[in-house]
């Protein structure tokens, strides 16, 4: 396919809240929720659509600005869509069927790890957040609906949450197995779940294990993953890997990147060179207590020296391109950083859009360390059914949930201000019943993981003959 993303054509993604999405990097292009439509209307719907004419022109203005900043930078070829390249749709003009679910379908997790939150842990919104409980929107009519996709995809990802804790990825992965299906699988885990029903679905699926490894040592795991038994995490490292490879499948690591783990890189690499499989890093951007990639430049740059200067680098076998990879990645982040000088950290302007008028509403969306949301104070008046006051109490992640289901279609999206020391400043411009809107959100991240949010909501100039 002659497209920059072949997502919209043959992936789509859930989430334990029951909405549906393009994939993880577009919060913003709401494709609808499974309580409010079917899971084929939603596939088949406009917004799809939309999309697809969009990015057959190369226009990434319908919530894709994370993988339009690489692209303009230069840089596409580290851009998010590439995960994608491999997927190959059953139509190029109007697929019936997507090809890939990623099913990330419930919260339940038994860890708490210091760089999640309650959106995707249920331990942590309990226990962290002081929460309640997530309510599951995947009832008996989606799982019947559901057959209907595993017949035709090709791949499926199971996220979290913890897969092999969640009834509804349980239940997904026992309806392949009844169905005699053997599409490609992966599954996220963190590696604390053995018994025999994962034992018996890693192997009869042929899985993709990829398991969270965040430190070597004992120390390191605990105090990243907290929670976790070390030792009978280590065994089950090596169990999940004898089931996978029984069935045909596979294990790797995933490494998080971190401000206190950066130290334990070459001993995880180590490892997996020992279990002979891969690894992948995740360079964690938030929150940004914890994000050694955006935490200070200085400490940055001390973490890359001092991993460039550590000799054991030169043992390394069959991940050895991981380590030269990714420093050379992080050398690069550190040069761009001196070049500009060390980040200031400001509060983003929100400056006046076209359509601003006197009648503006404006709001102050303020989170907690855990991006829970503690205080919302508006000016003005809001649309109709916009109210915010209502999130209090839940985490940052309903804040875009409700703009992107209340203000309307979405008709052209701009990350204008990309920083996330700096913070960052979006546009939005949406079509409803009651006119055109045009949203601007500055994000104001602080040190300490808590963040602020300031919207200003006006109305938008008409752009929707100039965006399609």
């Amino acid at each position: 396919m002659d497209v920059p993303c072949r997502a919209p054509w043959t992936s789509i993604s859930l989430d334990p809240r029951g909405e549906v999405r393009v994939c993880c990097q577009n919060q913003w292009l709401r494709l609808g929720n499974v309580t409010d439509s079917s899971l084929t209307a939603i596939w088949r719907g406009p917004e799809l659509e939309r999309l697809r004419r969009r990015l057959r022109v190369e226009d990434f203005r319908l919530g894709c600005d994370e993988c339009r900043i690489p692209v303009e930078r230069g840089l596409a070829g580290t851009a998010y869509f590439h995960n994608f390249d491999h997927l190959v749709p059953l139509s190029e003009d109007d697929p019936p069927w997507p090809v890939q679910l990623e099913l990330a379908l419930s919260n339940t997790c038994n860890l708490q790890c210091v760089m999640c939150n309650g959106e995707l842990s249920s331990a942590i919104r309990s226990r962290r957040e002081h929460r309640p409980p997530l309510v599951s929107p995947y009832d008996d009519a989606f799982f019947e609906e559901l057959d209907q996709f595993l017949l035709r995809v090709r791949s499926v990802n199971f996220l979290g949450g913890e897969p092999f804790l969640a009834r509804e990825s349980l239940a997904v992965m026992d309806r392949l197995v009844e169905l005699r299906l053997r599409p490609q699988c992966s599954v996220t885990t963190n590696g604390t779940i053995w018994n025999d029903r994962v034992a018996d679905l890693v192997t009869a699926l042929g899985m993709e294990v990829a398991v969270s490894v965040d430190g070597a040592s004992a120390g390191a795991l605990e105090a990243v993953r907290v929670g976790i038994d070390p030792v009978a995490f280590r065994r089950n490292v090596e169990r999940l890997r004898t089931a996978a490879v029984a069935g045909g499948g596979r294990l790797r690591f995933l490494f998080s990147l971190l401000r206190g783990n950066w130290t334990e890189f070459g001993a995880v690499l180590r490892w997996a060179d020992k279990l002979d499989v891969d690894v992948g890093l995740n360079r964690v951007e938030h929150p940004l207590q914890h994000s050694l990639v955006h935490g200070p430049p200085a400490e940055l740059e001390r973490a890359v020296t001092a991993m460039e200067d550590d000799p054991a680098a030169g043992a390394l076998g069959r991940n050895r391109h991981v380590w030269d990879e990714s420093l050379a990645d992080l050398r690069s982040l550190v040069d761009e950083r001196r070049s500009v000088g060390a980040a200031v950290r400001v509060r983003p302007a929100v400056r006046p859009g076209p359509g601003r008028t006197d009648d503006t509403f404006r709001a102050r969306v303020e989170s907690d360390a855990n991006q829970v949301i503690v205080g919302v104070s508006t000016t003005g008046t809001p649309p109709a059914e916009l109210g915010l006051e209502h999130l209090v109490g839940e985490s940052l992640w309903r804040l875009v949930d409700v703009l992107t289901a209340r203000l309307g279609e979405l008709l052209h999206s701009e990350l204008e201000q990309p920083g996330h020391v700096t913070g960052e400043v979006h546009r939005f411009v949406f079509a409803s019943p009651d006119g055109e809107f045009e949203l601007t959100a500055a994000v104001d991240p602080r040190t300490d993981g808590s963040s602020c949010w300031h919207l200003e909501l006006a109305r938008g100039r008409t752009v929707r003959d100039a965006v399609g």
